[in-house]
């Protein structure tokens, strides 16, 4: 998966399931910025695993919760 491909999912992610850390980064003027990091951190340790032997559904079950899906943000309902 290239880094491209890779920012766009964690830019949809991220808008819908970490609102406050994108509103946050929004503020800031950071937000593009920290996906764009977070899909070059990814891709890096893609390649790396795929150099070590992991085929590439091992590999993105590595990487992918760590960089580009992480846990949602706990939402509070009353």
């Amino acid at each position: 998966m290239d880094r491209k491909m890779l920012a766009m999912k964690a830019d949809r992610y991220w808008k819908m399931w970490l609102p406050e850390k994108t509103r946050k980064l929004k503020a800031m003027g950071h937000f593009d910025a920290a996906v764009q990091a977070a899909a070059s951190r990814a891709a890096a340790e893609l390649a790396s695993l795929s150099a070590q032997g992991y085929r590439g559904g091992e590999a993105n079950d590595i990487v992918l919760p760590k960089f580009i899906y992480p846990q949602p943000e706990s939402r509070e309902y009353d």
